[in-house]
């Protein structure tokens, strides 16, 4: 730029230069031809000084002499910046082209676009999953603790007990676990009943109670013999083989009595989610729970472990590949699959930007007028010389030609009329 304004310049001021040569050449010398040559470079030369003049004038004093209606630019310096900043806000930007402007561009396609191409770009993952890690090590401890302590209070406080009774009964039945706790027991009754202290224990404790019974006649004479055929080994081992059979028979899957048993058992379970008793006692747990764990320090940890085991998880690779990066791909597939969601985020979007363009249209004019009051009188003459200099060096160019072709047109008409 600096170069062609130099050339110009100089383009200009050689056409003068030529201009003024050839008139003062052309002064001693009176001949016919001469003459419409001195003709032709006087009127260059009044033209290409006129066009100086005016071009000069917009800009400075010619001359740096003070005459009148000189240095325009510098004195209607203020004039110019609102005619400048008016015709930006009602002509270059004015509201209306601005909002058609907007109109023609799909910020949601562009947006869309980008992040389909985006999804499978580890960074983009990266950059995702690092907000979300810095927003959760960003939340207050504080603050989260007592809203975990909130929900807690109040899940336990409108929890159900005779409803989780009677779901938790029912899983137990659905899932057999009633034949395997029968099963468990049965088997450790088996272990206890083989051995040979238990056998000691029931011939001891059966002998006692029989020495005890209060019998007459002819069942007293009965027992006695009957007290004498036996001892406590032999009546502890019929009481451990009976046992011991009967709990075999209670393992046999098909056998009778289990399923007494089990119907006993499975009868008595789903009692008990509407025993009154069991009921008020589990609502006092539950109450004190609920007091212990509003003052419980236990819940404090809890929930800074929670927290930094979830920005761990958040930052880790397993986290973009299990979770986040098809929760975006799915997300993508369903605003494909729903263009009516993109269009109505495209006008809303659209709207708040009208909206916020309408609420701050004065400042682009404001901007304007501040941007060329940082300019002095010199920078701003330098920028705009800069700009269109070139052009206004030609205009210097062209008077001088256009006034030497003049010249020569209007000294031949008066050589030829004399």
């Amino acid at each position: 730029m600096n170069t062609t304004k130099k050339k110009s310049n100089r383009m200009a001021e050689i056409s003068l230069g030529v201009m003024g040569a050839g008139f003062v050449a052309t002064l001693p010398f009176s001949g016919t031809g001469l003459a419409l040559l001195q003709g032709g470079f006087e009127a260059g030369l009044v033209g290409g000084l006129a066009d100086w003049f005016a071009v000069t004038a917009l800009f400075r004093h010619p001359l740096r002499i003070p005459i009148p209606h000189t240095a325009l630019l510098p004195k209607n310096r203020d004039k110019m910046t609102k005619a400048i900043t008016t015709m930006v806000e009602t002509e270059l930007l004015n509201q209306e082209s601005i909002r058609a402007k907007i109109k023609q561009i799909r910020i949601t396609d562009i947006a869309l676009q980008k992040l389909k191409e985006s999804v499978e770009s580890e960074s983009f993952q990266r950059g995702i999953a690092g907000v979300l890690e810095t927003a959760v090590r960003s939340l207050p401890t504080d603050t989260v603790i007592e809203y975990a302590k909130r929900m807690l209070v109040r899940y336990l406080d409108r929890l159900d007990e005779g409803a989780l009774l009677d779901k938790l009964i029912k899983g137990i039945i659905s899932h057999d676990y009633d034949e395997k706790a029968l099963d468990f027991a049965l088997e450790r009754a088996e272990q206890w009943v083989k051995l040979d202290s238990t056998k000691d224990f029931l011939g001891k404790m059966a002998m006692q109670r029989i020495s005890e019974l209060e019998v007459n006649g002819l069942m007293k004479f009965a027992l006695g013999a009957f007290m004498g055929y036996l001892n406590e080994e032999k009546l502890g081992s019929v009481l451990q083989t009976f046992i011991l059979d009967k709990i075999s028979d209670l393992q046999i899957p098909d056998h009778q009595d289990r399923y007494k048993l089990l119907f006993f058992f499975q009868k008595e379970l789903l009692s008990l989610s509407k025993s009154p008793s069991l009921l008020n006692e589990l609502s006092r747990l539950k109450h004190v729970l609920v007091e212990k764990g509003a003052e419980s320090d236990k819940i404090n940890a809890m929930t800074e472990r929670a927290l930094e085991h979830l920005a761990v998880y958040i930052g880790s690779d397993e986290f973009r590949t299990e979770l986040l990066v098809p929760f975006m791909e799915k997300m993508v597939a369903e605003i494909d699959r729903r263009p009516e969601l993109v269009d109505r985020a495209e006008n809303w979007i659209q709207e708040q930007i009208v909206s916020l363009m309408e609420k701050h249209y004065s400042k682009i004019g404001e901007l304007v007028e501040e941007n060329l009051n940082k300019l002095d009188n010199d920078s701003l003459i330098e920028f705009i010389e800069d700009k269109v200099g070139h052009d206004l060096q030609w205009i210097r160019v062209n008077g001088a030609v256009c006034g030497f072709i003049v010249g020569l047109v209007l000294t031949g008409c008066k050589l030829l009329l004399t």
